[in-house]
């Protein structure tokens, strides 16, 4: 079964881990393209069938090419350029989904999926059915509830990371997860805490150099950015469900000094604490 045109945003702020920004599908018009355009989130296309072609820019600043058939996908990392043009003679019929949050590049990277290795391919195919029925699922319609959606996606990113899978890599990348989970578990525990990348290794067991490849690998952050950003973001929760000051919110979550923890949230979200409470605050 094949998806309408069809298209709708959700508004999901109140999530963390995963946030669901906008879902659809399309039919394309032979030729029709899109980009060079940088995204702001994790987008994701998965192609029922007809063909197209996908560039990307890596981290090196080259341009990547590729050809797309049925069964394969392409993700656009934030703030990464790509365009993407349907075939003129077979234009491919595809769905796509938007995702944000903080373990959203863990979950692509599971499937093979990262800033440097945009492409899908489906290695296994017993997983199409379940890809493709739940895009259908998600993409069709708009009643679903937040936890409704959240499934859907939690079962496609599962479905991702079982069809692209492939015994020669499955092993290496399940230790190495082991070891990229571990760490965010340490984060996500200690946070509020003075901790320094030489403790999330510690704790993992594993040089410092090691562990940090992997885990930029994983999640296409640093440890440092990856705390930094957890932090800020559990900020957020802070600054809008309760009355604390911001120097209470900023030792709260970790920092130390207050001017530190200001300077880092205007960087992120381009304004002060006190101006994002203004808008978001809730209590």
């Amino acid at each position: 079964m094949l998806p309408n045109n069809n298209f709708f945003t959700l508004n999901q702020e109140e999530l963390v881990d995963l946030k669901i920004y906008q879902v659809g599908s399309e039919r394309c018009e032979p030729n029709k393209s899109y980009g060079p355009i940088k995204r702001n989130h994790y987008l994701f296309h998965y192609i029922y069938q007809g063909k197209g072609h996908f560039e990307y820019t890596n981290a090196k600043g080259e341009v990547i090419s590729a050809d797309l058939t049925e069964n394969c996908g392409f993700l656009c990392s934030p703030d990464q350029v790509c365009t993407y043009i349907a075939d003129k003679d077979d234009p491919w019929v595809y769905a796509w989904v938007e995702l944000d949050g903080i373990h959203v590049s863990r979950y692509f990277a599971n499937a093979g999926l990262t800033y440097d290795f945009a492409v899908f391919r489906l290695n296994n195919k017993q997983y199409e059915k379940v890809i493709k029925d739940t895009l259908f699922s998600i993409t069709q319609s708009y009643n679903h509830s937040t936890l409704q959606f959240l499934s859907y996606i939690y079962t496609l990113l599962d479905a991702l990371e079982q069809g692209a899978s492939n015994k020669r890599t499955n092993l290496l990348r399940q230790r190495n997860d082991d070891y990229v989970r571990n760490a965010i578990l340490f984060i996500e525990h200690n946070y509020k805490r003075d901790i320094t990348i030489k403790d999330v290794a510690d704790f993992c067991l594993l040089n410092q150099t090691y562990l940090g490849r992997i885990f930029k690998s994983a999640t296409q952050k640093g440890i440092k950015e990856f705390l930094i950003d957890y932090r800020l973001t559990k900020s957020t929760d802070l600054l809008r469900d309760t009355n604390l000051s911001i120097n209470e919110v900023a030792a709260d979550v970790g920092y130390t000094n207050q001017l530190h923890f200001s300077k880092s949230f205007k960087h992120k979200y381009q304004m002060t604490p006190t101006s994002w409470r203004n808008i978001h605050h809730v209590v």
